[in-house]
């Protein structure tokens, strides 16, 4: 009875290693070529690979192909294509070529495939072990360019009956010396092998035959379809080849009735390992004259060890293209080491000088490699499809060239290393695509580049997964000197990009980073310890990161500087549909106009705190949760809502140089609180108690241990507040704890202690700085007052502006410990209605020791306190101590001032700026001979916003101001400030020493602006001359001398004189004035007189 068993056709394409190349680029786009991997999806769907083909693809045999090379011969007769979509990109034809030895060998061609999403290809079997489609034919529907697939199976092609094959000669990589070899063998037919032979030769010579009869099944079998026989022992000699022959004969002891897989004939010799040299001049078995010798060895020898090639201190032009090279691992590396950047140069003017696809483990070191053409699709280095490719301590450089080149591209690569490199020039300095949905590529590793003089971008970086960019300096390197996109969870650290011009683009971008963790991610993106820009970029974003939906974003202790007056210093494109955002301990700072952050919407997920913000006012200074500011005392307001921005300050520091953004530690620099960075930009450690905002950790004041002490007197009256004062300054990075009696009591920089008993009691300070603590503890008697208060008290200005504050300070001695402050007047009327003339801030109140007060009405105020304690009290009265000048602001309608003198604003008021397409008037007319105005800031679109001064009443008076600059339809007028004018003849700006007089006693100012963006404005201040003129004579009449109760009179002023004020006492309590008006009204509610 014979026993068949049936053959399962299996898709043998896993066991190749698959290559392609399109004639728009090298290699496998969006995955790699390994991605055709037994996927079988049978439907259409997101493509797993596409190849970059002109539209439609070339007709040029070799141009465009997809190549599958398999360990041994495989016999096969069928494809299945399965295409992404059938509407655009489809795949309907191809040219089938197998490799015979030495050529290509065309076997048959397909064509006018159905629009389907599953195709199978037939044709009559190959037996090869390498083969390609090629000479592409797209679909006329849709797009017709870069055919794109999911899956692409080869299937194995049945066998006759007694077929039996050879499918490799193991081991193909080992060293010098006695090395055993086997054969692995295969059923490839329909019914189980009981017995075969296995013939071979070296060289021609014959060797004895081996008899294997153990049973192999066949394929699809549970115990497999493969044996390895061990054919004996050989000794091989380093770089000599031996010529080996396997086949094999009888199956069953019958005629194989397919012998076209019997034989395979292997050209084997030891495998590279250990130490070599490359230099033209050298000698010996472990020298190679070039690079393409030791990469020829290394194609076809492979490695068995560790090799590192030692090159001369030489110049080779030449260029060098590897692959997947056998035996090469983790520990089977292979490197080739320059002399130095200066003296070994590899340099070509070919379309790659270093091409290595597929290829892994492979390390260039101390060396330059040079590009010299300056053509089109050029590159100097050219990586495809590669994992663990070291490129340390080169210099890899292209010609400067406005033609599409690239310097150092990646293409689907991962866990590279480019560390310590000089990488400039090229149209691309550096180019790494690694674009998969599902974050196939990353893990590399970019660390101390030097990346500069590209024409267009500097490092451009599309898609990967856990890439790390360390201390990079990317300078006048294009438009973008950083392009990022869809990149998922990367982490940088360190890097300084200054933002200088080059020969190339102007920068625009610094870093453009979109998408961020676009498909996921397996953490935070990071962003920590970079500096970008300089008082000299010309950039309009420092950095423009777009996150709008995506998640995980951490950033951290950077610092972004500009000193030019335009775009943003942080372009933060965050939605309240992003979440899990940090952004902290970061300096913005610029030194003219513009945006320092550009904040969209946060959510209850963002921690936005801890930033450094310079200047603290400006036009559109911040744009936060869809408002603009233009101070940060308003952002914090509105950030406070969201718990945000508690800590935010506003310090410049100061910059080693207008280029370099490392702090001058020999001045203080704003300190905030720790967010979990340890290190700063230079790996210096941070100090956590008072960590420095931005990229660079200042050891200002945190090298020594900073002193206890505080001063106050050693005796004090129960229940009387008594100040302590820390001997350390506001600035000082130092925390401080008091105690007393042992107890702790406050954390601030000084103590208020109120006693309430008699006895001793114990103060201790604690002041603890990033070097360490130190202490001090004094004792305190407590004692009865002995007499009332001797009331004394200050306040720490005494003429302000309307709408100032002003802080008062008891100092009273004998141990005050209740007080009362009086202020007069403390109302005035509007109209009929009577209005407060002061308010107390900050929770203080009459009743307070040292109050807080606003001054809103302007005039001379009258300030007492009565202060006291259990044996009696004392009042201090100071007449006219406050004095409170007018403040105003120009309206649209025009207003009159008589004040003597007052300080005057644009219409954005004192601290916001002004608006667009305003118009407005002001008439100064006090009782004076003259008028004298200054301006104390002055910041106007220049050339479009316009400011006049006129001595007399109206616009027809005088002209105090430029007459002959006019740009728009707005001048001629005072216009200019912190953006550059677009004429020198449109300038003209007032100087802080301008005094402009009016010598009629009256002065006319009217604003005019236009469209645009506004900026601060203006603040002046005007005083006059008095008028010399005789007093005015008071009088008035009445309809009566009487009235009934709960009716009004009327007053009728007859008063003469020239410039008169009015006040009117209507209610006789000689305090306050019921109206300031020329003639007045009053009810009275109670009978008198």
């Amino acid at each position: 009875m014979t026993i068949f068993s049936a053959f399962a056709q299996k898709n043998i394409a896993p066991l190749a290693t698959i290559t392609a190349t399109g004639t728009g680029a090298a290699g496998c786009q969006t995955g790699a070529c390994s991605t055709l991997n037994d996927l079988n999806f049978g439907t259409c769907g997101t493509q797993q690979v596409w190849i970059s083909t002109a539209g439609p693809p070339s007709t040029t045999v070799g141009a465009d192909y997809i190549q599958w090379d398999f360990p041994s011969p495989k016999r096969f007769n069928k494809l299945v294509i399965h295409h992404a979509q059938t509407t655009a990109r489809f795949l309907n034809g191809a040219l089938i070529q197998y490799w015979n030895g030495s050529a290509w060998v065309s076997h048959s061609s397909f064509s006018n495939l159905p629009l389907n999403c599953s195709n199978t290809v037939s044709f009559n079997a190959i037996s090869a072990s390498r083969f390609r489609i090629t000479k592409f034919e797209t679909s006329t529907v849709g797009q017709t360019s870069n055919p794109n697939f999911r899956e692409i199976e080869i299937i194995e092609a049945p066998g006759g009956y007694n077929n039996a094959g050879v499918q490799a000669i193991t081991p193909a990589t080992f060293c010098a010396g006695t090395q055993s070899l086997s054969a692995r063998i295969e059923n490839a037919g329909r019914n189980k092998i009981d017995s075969v032979r296995i013939n071979w030769s070296v060289d021609g010579v014959l060797q004895s035959t081996k008899y294997y009869t153990t049973a192999v099944d066949t394929a699809g079998s549970k115990s497999g379809n493969e044996a390895s026989i061990s054919l004996g022992s050989l000794s091989f000699s380093s770089g000599v080849f031996k010529t080996i022959k396997v086949w094999t004969s009888f199956p069953n002891g019958k005629k194989d009735t397919m012998p076209a897989n019997d034989t395979i004939v292997m050209k084997l010799a030891p495998a590279l390992g250990g130490n070599y040299t490359i230099d033209p001049s050298g000698t010996g078995t472990s020298n190679f004259t070039s690079f393409t010798a030791a990469a020829t060895a290394l194609t076809n020898q492979g490695v068995c060890s560790a090799v590192s090639f030692t090159v001369a201190a030489k110049s080779f032009n030449e260029s060098i293209t590897l692959g997947n090279i056998n035996g090469a691992s983790l520990t089977n590396t292979i490197t080739f080491t320059g002399a130095g950047k200066a003296a070994t140069r590899l340099y070509s003017s070919n379309t790659n000088v270093v091409s290595l696809n597929s290829a892994s483990y492979i390390a260039f070191k101390n060396m330059t490699i040079e590009q010299t053409s300056n053509v089109t699709t050029r590159y100097c280095v050219n990586l495809n499809s590669c994992t663990f490719i070291t490129l340390e301590n080169c210099a890899i450089l292209s010609p400067f060239t406005t033609s599409v080149n690239y310097n150092l591209y990646a293409n689907n690569c991962s866990n590279n290393i480019y560390k310590n490199n000089i990488i400039k020039g090229g149209y691309y300095a550096a180019y790494n695509y690694q674009y998969s949905t599902t974050y196939a590529y990353g893990g590399d590793l970019w660390e101390g580049n030097r990346i500069s003089q590209s024409y267009y971008y500097g490092l451009y970086t599309y898609g990967g997964l856990d890439n790390a960019y360390l201390r990079n300096t990317i300078d006048s390197a294009g438009y973008y000197n950083i392009y990022s996109y869809y990149e998922g969870s990367a982490y940088y650290d360190g890097n300084i990009l200054p933002g200088n011009s080059g020969p190339g683009q102007t920068p625009y971008y610094l870093i453009l980073m979109y998408y961020p963790n676009y498909f996921g991610g397996s953490g935070y993106f990071e962003f920590y310890n970079n500096m970008l820009g300089s008082e000299n970029t010309v950039a309009y974003y420092g950095h423009y990161l777009y996150t709008s939906g995506y998640n995980n974003i951490k950033y951290k202790h950077n610092t972004i500087h500009k000193g030019n007056s335009t775009g943003y210093n942080l372009y933060f494109y965050a939605t309240n549909t992003t979440n899990n955002v940090e952004l902290m301990n970061n300096n913005f700072t610029r030194t003219s106009a513009g945006s320092l952050l550009y904040y969209y919407q946060p959510n209850n997920t963002h921690k936005v705190d801890g930033n450094n913000f310079y200047p603290a006012s400006g036009s559109a200074l911040i744009y936060y949760n869809l408002k603009t500011f233009s101070s940060l005392a308003d952002y914090r307001a509105e950030a406070n809502k969201l718990g945000n921005a508690l800590n935010t300050t506003s310090v410049m520091p100061t910059y080693k140089s207008a280029t370099d953004l490392h702090i001058d530690q020999t001045k203080p620099a704003p300190n905030v609180k720790y967010a979990g960075v340890n290190k700063d930009v230079d790996g210096d450690d941070r100090c956590k108690l008072f960590v420095t905002a931005g990229a660079d950790e200042s050891q200002y004041g945190k090298t020594a241990i900073s002193k206890a002490g505080f001063s106050g007197p050693d005796t004090v009256f129960v229940g009387s507040p008594t100040n302590y004062f820390n001997i350390a300054s506001v600035t000082d990075p130092n925390n401080y704890a008091y105690y007393v009696n042992g107890t702790f009591v406050k954390d601030s920089i000084h103590l208020n202690l109120i006693a309430s008993n008699t006895g001793s009691i114990s103060i201790k300070l604690v002041t603890e700085s990033c070097a360490g603590k130190d202490s001090l503890t004094r004792t305190i008697q407590v004692v009865n007052p002995t007499a009332k208060p001797n009331t004394r008290f200050l306040a720490d200005k005494s003429n302000i502006m309307q709408g100032e504050i002003v802080r008062f300070t008891d100092i009273s001695r004998n141990g005050a410990s209740s007080w009362k402050w009086d202020v007069s007047p403390d109302s005035t009327y509007d109209g009929a209605t009577k209005i407060a003339r002061y308010k107390y801030l900050y929770g203080t109140s009459s009743s307070t020791q040292n109050p807080v007060i606003q001054f809103i009405v302007p005039g001379k105020y009258k300030v007492c306190l009565t202060a006291a304690n259990n044996l009696g009290s004392n009042t201090l009265c100071r007449t006219d101590y406050i004095t409170v000048q007018t403040a105003i602001s120009i309206a649209a309608n025009l207003q009159t001032i008589t004040d003597a003198s007052a300080y005057i604003f644009d219409n954005g008021g004192k601290d916001g700026d002004y608006t667009n397409s305003f118009k407005g008037s002001l008439l100064i007319a006090p009782c004076a001979e003259e008028i004298y105005l200054v301006f104390k800031k002055f910041d106007l679109e220049c050339g479009y916003d316009y400011l006049r001064v006129f001595d007399g009443s109206d616009n027809k008076g005088k002209p105090l101001h430029c007459t002959s600059n006019i740009l728009g339809v707005n001048g001629p007028g005072f216009t200019g400030g912190s953006l550059v004018c677009a004429s020198s003849s449109t300038t003209c700006m007032p100087a802080a020493t301008d005094t402009f007089v009016a010598k009629s006693g009256k002065m006319f100012i009217e604003m005019t602006t236009d469209t645009k963006s506004p900026l601060p404005g203006f603040e002046a201040y005007y005083w006059s001359k008095p008028k010399a003129q005789p007093k005015p004579t008071a009088s008035f009449t009445t309809m009566s001398d009487s009235v009934c109760i709960n009716k009004p009179l009327s007053f009728t002023n007859t008063s003469t004189g020239d410039d008169i004020k009015y006040f009117w006492d209507l209610d006789n309590d000689l305090t306050t004035f019921e109206s300031t008006t020329k003639n007045a009204i009053w009810p009275y509610y109670a009978t008198g007189t």
